[in-house]
């Protein structure tokens, strides 16, 4: 009540001295600084008014700061003087920009204004204009002028990098972020957004802010803050958004290039026990995540009690520190380990004690001269001489060692220097006759268009009469599909949606040239207008040799299935014989030496994750297979070969120049051995049985050297009956006998267990250093290189530039770069250069030399494919247009084929030139070469456009709402009712079927939907010749091979 009757007084108060108070203003003149009487004379009033005294003084300023800030302003510039708020208008220039005062920080001694904008960095002059006083000049208490006030406008701060690049929940790390003109900064704040996507909440953005400190021009540090989620420990990375507040600096150079991940907290395991330990040996604390989050040694601060515990050593899971105060303790010592915000108790350390040795050994020495002192020299007479037994036997057995190394090196150099000088071996005996097996046409286009999907995506043509309530439907919704202000304005609102990921933007490409399969010419204008949004968006964040490099948008991926359908005639007909021919002289030249079935190491392999690093003292082994015609056909096995790859290799022998799907899978069949042809006890063998090697937990793949198989040995096989089986089959035990796979406990091994350096059996010979194998790449490299050749100049038309030999796609794509960078004024020949690359080598022929299963139907191992991965490596590098200076720590996969990048490098700006130098594409010879190419793929039992109709529905049902407003806002008002008028005959469609929901309405319906879901799973690829994706295969297998 109090504070209420306050108010209404000062009310009153202040409605009085409104309605009856006046006020006169008057502007005074210039004069001495002195304090004068102020004296009022109103007319009719013969007596004036006095009383109010008016004082002149003089403002000053004597000090500025800062003196320099950002272009960007809000810089708060502080005058310190005195009378500085004494006139009735008071103003601050900066150069040509008014400074903003802020009142409510200013006081007669300091008066502050914030900067604005200007457009470059320049130094400019301060005036302060109090009423009619200017100030330009800072002046002592006493009136000398100092100088002139000087401001000066800095570039904005940049970023070029941020160490470390990556934080764990509980934060409290400092960071220290590196750039330009920090000290132009007055407050810095460091911004962290996290999306929270839990069962709970869902797209939540959550943002954290933290202050940085100014370390000097060129650094600030940063604390991480606290996130409050739930992260668990187990987790992969997440990338974070990394944002600097640096005063009112809008944008940040460099911020964009900065990947900012998130990873689990770092754990320490406390003692599990009170830990006895000498003073001057380290401490071991062991735990987690330490390397995976960048963690240094100034980040882990341990203490023991009162002391400080210097730490000197990081690994992954283990941290190393020593104590400073080495004396000993009586009490025990209680550990603690902080990071950050995380502190950690470890539990208690006892230091033991340093006893004074006099005491000790002093009475001992005293005691033993005196009792036994005659025996003092005959111990150590027998000491001696069992330490120089022992030493001399130590010796010898160190020479052993040496002898048996240097003897191993010898042979493996010896062995390499003969396959390198005898590798000049021809594969084409085997490699000639028979009809490739490509694969027809649609399904090499599943490949391309879906390769996570493998054959069973739902656009195959294997169901019918599903859209038959829904026909007039969706041929409305493609008739809006081939209108082009509708397709790229769908495709726009998609790409700018959060949810819309990478994943659906490829599958969106895929169906969209499922849908426009039959329309190449319109695609090939969609795909040029997409290619020319693309162009702009990467020159607007300058970063133009960044395009198509990878799969951000839906046009990047369009453009990959536009080449790999307009291409399809010309890999078959010029490009596939080679990359067969690579491909099957790649799996022979692997077979040739012992292949670990466990962990996919060959001793012939391209690649050096997957080399063999054993030496594998295996035998060849000539035998027959009967083939069932009374004849038995030779064959060569390795005595080192698991019972799978003897079958394979015999499947491989049988189904010469058959496709895979023609031929029986792994776990069919069953290898049957006898020694001779007229022998009647036959015997089955296994990868797995009760026969198997087995020590220490570990069991042996069996092999045909256990078997003690011989030369002239007969093989055959069956069909297999048993219910009961075991087989080792790639990296994956399908074990259907419990107790057995009990028994096994999974720990298998083929030619070489994963702990041979800590096995008592391995002899020296096994322990030599892994780069002694290397020679082996080389040996490999040159068996392969005509055949490597042989590709790399057929995709670039080395022996025959003519006009034909073309594609008139590739020519028609540089065009349109070419014209989409004189559009931009881009006279840079290397970013020319660097999108033709990008478009036309990364996305389609990278990815068909890795994977040729795309194009034939073969199967691809592990081993294989890290090989292929060398391969198309090295074609990659090929068309860079970087010169990178390669030493001894480069990879090895660039040092093997750094003679013959040089020479493909000139190929390939040959065959860039001789296309440039052909005569420009015409837009009707182009829409002659696509319309043709459309009746053809019409001819062919093409994918399933009413089933990609429906999922593109899916998607614009999905974005309705952003479709409709964003095709009214661009004014296509007529497109837009057209598009509702398809939604809500689809709806009322629905509402009429009442024996099934609708699937394109809601999520809810979605689980009801008798259509089956797009499954992205990996495991449905062919990736395994044990297991085809061909079902009607897998049950074709006569009664006898």
């Amino acid at each position: 009540w109090q504070n209420v009757c306050c108010l209404f007084v000062c009310l009153f108060v202040y409605l009085f001295i409104c309605l009856f108070t006046y006020r006169i203003v008057c502007r005074t003149r210039g004069n001495l600084l002195n304090t004068f009487e102020v004296e009022v004379q109103i007319r009719g009033n013969s007596q004036p008014i006095r009383g109010l005294q008016y004082t002149y003084s003089e403002p000053k300023v004597f000090e500025l700061e800062p003196k320099l800030g950002p272009i960007s302003g809000g810089t708060l510039v502080t005058f310190k003087g005195e009378k500085l708020l004494i006139g009735s208008e008071t103003t601050v220039q900066i150069g040509t920009e008014l400074c903003e005062i802020q009142l409510q920080l200013s006081s007669n001694e300091v008066l502050v204004c914030r900067t604005q904008p200007v457009t470059s960095q320049q130094m400019t002059s301060i005036l302060l204009r109090i009423d009619d006083v200017m100030i330009s000049v800072s002046k002592d208490i006493d009136g000398t002028e100092i100088g002139l006030l000087r401001f000066t406008f800095l570039s904005d701060p940049t970023v070029t990098m941020v160490t470390p690049s990556s934080m764990f929940p509980s934060g409290g790390v400092s960071l220290v972020i590196h750039g330009t003109n920090f000290h132009s900064i007055q407050n810095a704040e460091l911004m962290i957004l996290y999306n929270n996507n839990n069962n709970n909440i869902r797209n939540r953005r959550e943002v954290y802010l933290t202050e940085c400190d100014v370390i000097d021009e060129t650094s600030l540090t940063c604390p991480t803050p606290e996130l409050q989620i739930e992260y668990r420990t187990n987790e992969t990375g997440t990338e974070l958004i990394f944002n600097l507040i640096l005063d009112s600096v809008p944008s940040i150079v460099g911020l964009e290039t900065i990947n900012f991940m998130l990873h689990p907290d770092p754990i320490f395991t406390p003692f599990e026990k009170n830990v006895t330990q000498d003073p001057t040996q380290p401490i071991i604390i062991k735990g987690e995540n330490f390397l995976l989050n960048e963690l240094t040694l100034q980040h882990i601060i341990i203490s023991a009690g009162e002391r400080r515990c210097e730490t000197r050593h990081i690994q992954e899971e283990l941290v190393i520190c020593y104590l400073e105060d080495t004396q000993g303790s009586e009490e025990p010592l209680f550990i603690k380990a902080r990071v950050g915000n995380i502190e950690t108790d470890i539990g208690y350390l006892t230091l033991t004690q340093e006893y004074d040795l006099l005491r000790i050994i002093l009475p001992a020495v005293i005691g033993l001269l005196c009792v036994v002192f005659c025996g003092c020299g005959v111990s150590a007479f027998i000491f001696f001489r069992n330490v120089s037994r022992k030493k001399d036997v130590r010796l010898y057995r160190v020479m052993k060692n040496l002898e048996e190394l240097e003897m191993g090196v010898a042979q493996e150099s010896k062995k390499g220097f003969t396959e390198l000088q005898t590798c000049v071996e021809e594969f084409d005996q085997d490699l000639t006759g028979g009809k490739l097996p490509f694969l027809d046409l649609k399904t090499y286009l599943m490949s391309i268009l879906f390769p996570e999907g493998g054959l069973f995506m739902p656009v195959q043509k294997y169901r019918s009469n599903r859209f038959a309530h829904t026909a007039m439907i969706l041929q409305s919704f493609r008739e809006l599909l081939l209108n082009e202000e509708f397709l790229l304005q769908f495709i726009g609102v998609m790409e700018k949606q959060t949810d819309f990921v990478i994943k659906e933007k490829c599958k969106v490409a895929s169906l969209l040239m499922v849908c426009l399969m039959g329309e190449m010419d319109y695609t090939t204008h969609i795909l040029k207008q997409l290619l020319g949004q693309l162009i702009d968006k990467s020159l607007i964040r300058q970063h133009s040799k960044m395009l198509l490099r990878r799969t951000d948008s839906v046009g990047e991926k369009l453009l990959t299935n536009w080449l790999a359908v307009c291409l399809y005639g010309y890999i078959k007909e010029h490009v596939g014989t080679p990359l067969y021919r690579l491909s099957r002289a790649l799996k022979m030249q692997l077979e040739k030496g012992p292949i670990d079935v466990v962990t996919g190491e060959a001793r012939y392999s391209l690649s050096e994750e997957k080399l063999l690093r054993h030496v594998i003292q295996e035998e060849k082994l000539s035998c027959f297979l009967d083939t069932g015609d009374g004849n038995g056909m030779p064959i060569t096995f390795l005595d080192c070969d698991s019972i799978g790859q003897t079958k394979e290799k015999a499947l491989d022998a049988m189904y010469k120049g058959r496709a895979v799907c023609e031929r029986p899978s792994l776990v069919d069949v069953e290898l049957e051995y006898t020694k001779s042809k007229s022998s009647n006890s036959p015997i089955i063998l296994r990868d797995i049985d009760s026969s198997n090697e087995s020590e220490k937990g570990w069991t042996r793949i069996n092999t045909l050297k256990h078997y003690k198989i011989e030369n002239g040995a007969h093989f055959q096989l069956r069909t297999r009956t048993e219910s009961t089986k075991c087989d080792y089959v790639g990296t994956i035990i399908s074990v259907y006998d419990k107790k057995r796979e009990q028994n096994l406990e999974n720990h298998l091994w083929h030619l070489s267990k994963p702990d041979d350096a800590e096995s008592n059996s391995s002899s020296s010979k096994e322990k030599m250093a892994s780069e002694v194998y290397l020679h082996r790449l080389l040996y490999s490299k040159n068996v392969l290189q005509n055949f490597v050749n042989d590709l790399f100049e057929k995709i670039l038309d080395v022996n025959n530039r003519q006009k034909e030999n073309y594609p008139l796609a590739i020519r028609y794509f540089f065009q349109v770069l070419e014209e989409q960078a004189s559009k931009h004024d881009i006279t840079d020949a290397d970013t020319i250069h660097t999108w033709k690359n990008n478009g036309l080598a990364l996305r389609f022929w990278v990815n068909l030399i890795k994977n040729p299963e795309f194009v034939f139907n073969i199967y691809k191992s592990s081993t294989m494919d890290s090989c292929l991965l060398v391969i198309a490596q090295t074609f990659m590098d090929s068309f860079s247009v970087s010169n990178t200076k390669l030493n001894k720590d480069s990879p090895t996969s660039k040092l093997l084929y750094a003679k013959e990048v040089r020479t493909y490098k000139q190929s390939v700006a040959n065959y860039y030139e001789d296309i440039k130098k052909l005569p420009r594409v015409s837009e009707e010879e182009m829409t002659e070469e696509m319309n043709s190419l459309s009746k053809n793929l019409q001819k062919v039992d093409m994918l399933d456009t009413e089933e990609a109709l429906y999922q593109l529905l899916r998607y614009a049902n999905k974005y309705s709402t952003q479709l409709t407003d964003n095709l009214i806002e661009n004014g296509y008002n007529s497109l837009a009712n057209h598009f509702k008028e398809i939604l809500d005959q689809l709806e009322v469609n629905n509402n009429n079927n009442s024996n099934s929901e609708s699937p394109y309405l809601s999520s809810q319906a979605n689980r009801h939907s008798p259509y089956p879901p797009i499954n992205n799973n990996n495991n449905n690829r062919l990736n395994s010749p044990y297991q085809t994706n061909y079902p009607f295969y897998n049950n074709k297998f006569q009664s006898s091979v």
